[in-house]
This record gives structure tokens, sequence and C-alpha cells, in this order.
């Protein structure tokens, strides 16, 4: 009975915004996932959208960006062209996106997260779950992405997400030596 009143609090929870957390909404409802699981992609997903280093993907644009200082016309454009590329790099749908691509590793993640949380283990990246993401991703950014998800196991310090009568809460610590 605890199991369902917990599912059941899990499923007013998730949400299935169009092009974005449906992809987990949908997998949690055909089971493919469970609800926490799903839950904790939701946490996650918004974790590595708000904390990516796009600046990674950008190492010429400051050198460029300084050469034009004369020209602001230049460097307007310069600006449009690099806001338009970190949209395509890194946009929330593309991050659901690769959750549903690598839904396989889900799991793996979550139980990272699990360990993590109810003192398993110390909050550390996971240098196994890097080998299987390397295995399994092709892209580069997919990769990146997904490392996003590690660095916010890692970052866990305190969280009620296993409590069961109020589950969903996280709090993380700064993440600044990630980067």
């Amino acid at each position: 009975m605890k199991r369902l009143e917990r599912t059941l609090l899990y499923s007013t929870v998730l949400k299935a915004f169009p092009g974005r957390s449906e992809v987990i909404y949908h997998n949690v409802l055909q089971a493919n996932i469970s609800h926490e699981v799903g839950l904790y992609h939701l946490a996650a997903v918004k974790f590595a959208y708000a904390f990516f280093p796009t600046e990674r993907y950008a190492l010429q644009y400051t050198d460029v960006h300084n050469v034009l200082d004369q020209d602001p016309q230049s460097q307007n454009k310069l600006e449009a062209l690099y806001k338009m590329c970190m949209k395509e790099l890194l946009s929330a749908e593309r991050t659901y996106n690769v959750v549903k691509r690598h839904l396989a590793l889900a799991p793996n993640l979550f139980d990272d997260f699990r360990r993590i949380a109810l003192d398993h283990k110390c909050p550390q990246f996971s240098e196994e779950l890097v080998s299987m993401i390397d295995a399994t991703c092709p892209e580069e950014q997919d990769r990146q992405i997904l490392r996003m998800f590690l660095t916010f196991n890692a970052s866990m310090r305190v969280t009620n997400f296993f409590k069961t009568e109020t589950p969903g809460a996280f709090s993380s610590d700064s993440i600044q030596k990630w980067f």
C-alpha cells in the first residue's frame, strides 16, 4: 500500500510538457523507467541545462570578440551567432532528447544518485559511469550533457527524495569546483 501511495504522489509531480518533459513522462507511463527515476531525471535535466559549461564550446569566441572591439556592428553579429549556436547546442528539448536516446543509462545514473543520497557511497564523480557514457554516446555534446548528471549526483549533499512522507527536495554543494 505504501508503494502505491508513493507512486501516486510521484505521479502528481511528473509533468508532460510537449517536446520536453513529456519524453520522461511517457517513459514512466510505459513502465520503461520508474517514477523515481523519472523525477530524478527531471531534476538532473534542469541542473544540466542551468550549469552546462557552454564556455567550453566557444573558446575562440572571446578572442574574436576582442578582435572586433572597434567594430560594434560585427560584435553584435558575432553575439547573435554565438547565441544561436548555444541554443542549438544546449536547449531543454535537446537535453530531454539526449535522455530519451540514452534511456538505458537512466537506471544507472539514478542508482548512483540513490547510493550517494543514502550515504552508501561518498559524493564523487563516477568514473565507471563516465566509461558507460563514453561507450554508448557517439556525440561529444551528448556525453557532456550526461556527464552533467554525474556532476549533479556528486554535488548532492542533502535530499529528502527517499523520505517516504515527503519526497522531492534536493540540496547541492557549490559546483564551482567542477568547472
